[in-house]
């Protein structure tokens, strides 16, 4: 059965700007107030009868779905690209065989991601979860979702790890660089626990991964060596949740980002960490 003949999947092609995921250029825009999804169909080409299944995007296809979306208007939208192949190849933690299933043409699928600005990369294949920011040399952030999966059993091959699901909320746009700021939240489901929050260690994404503050762990270091000497001189301790009053585009700083900075500083410093609930944390120094 063609599935784009069910009264689901029929429904969201008629609302589509373009109509084409089972013919080239293979891809679908919808379009909405605030929200450009442009779905590229990269299993068109692939079978049961291939002794290797990748997934498959023709530059010319590429090409003419770039066409199509710069006849829409689309300032102030959020653009997000979806496919099912995985763009880039991801250290495998679910089978010990090499993996041939990245997308054919993967480099010139994400160019065409940063040349176009999509704020949003989400696909699947791959069963495992990653976040991740992608950027080339065009310097233009793109937040990267691998999503898992959400309707297989894995639990024979997974520690019963089935599936996962995802909530993107994005919150504004950084005001020096324009691109999204959010967070990514997650949750897993366990045979024995049902859905409980993902976790970092044993699903290899966080519940909650924020992203839009583009800083790297230099810049990072020096802001918070910086901040935290002001606080000391103050006579005070140096607490995350009240340097966010001041600087509240760091709260869009990767988590795991953040704990290495500070991590770093304090291990430098001779400063003491202290994790608190809710991502909080307090610096404290001895002379205080």
């Amino acid at each position: 059965m063609n599935i784009s003949r069910h009264p689901f999947f029929s429904d969201l092609l008629n609302n589509a700007h373009i109509q084409d995921m089972y013919k080239s250029p293979f891809g679908t825009i919808w379009v909405s107030d605030e929200l450009i999804v442009m779905g590229v169909n990269s299993s068109a080409k692939d079978g049961v009868s291939k002794d290797i299944h990748h997934g498959s995007i023709e530059l010319h296809e590429l090409d003419a779905l770039g066409k199509e979306l710069v006849k829409i208007d689309c300032n102030n939208k959020l653009k997000v690209l979806l496919t099912h192949h995985h763009p880039k190849n991801y250290t495998d933690r679910t089978f010990p065989d090499n993996d041939f299933s990245i997308m054919q043409n993967a480099e010139a699928f994400l160019r065409f991601a940063t040349e176009n600005e999509f704020d949003v990369i989400v696909h699947g294949h791959k069963h495992i979860p990653r976040f991740g920011i992608h950027s080339d040399a065009l310097n233009y952030p793109i937040v990267s979702l691998s999503a898992g999966s959400f309707s297989a059993s894995l639990k024979d091959y997974h520690n019963g790890v089935a599936n996962f699901f995802h909530i993107i909320q994005i919150e504004g746009n950084c005001p020096k660089n324009y691109n999204v700021l959010g967070r990514v939240t997650t949750w897993a489901y366990f045979d024995n626990n049902k859905w409980i929050q993902a976790d970092k260690g044993r699903d290899f994404i966080s519940h909650e991964e924020y992203f839009g503050d583009c800083r790297n762990r230099k810049v990072l270091k020096e802001h918070f060596r910086k901040a935290i000497k002001l606080a000391f001189n103050d006579g005070k301790f140096f607490r995350w949740k009240e340097h966010l009053l001041t600087q509240p585009e760091l709260k869009y700083c990767n988590l795991h980002l953040r704990e290495s900075a500070v991590s770093d500083v304090c291990a430098e410093e001779g400063w003491e960490y202290c994790a608190m609930k809710n991502d909080d944390f307090l610096i404290l120094s001895e002379e205080l």
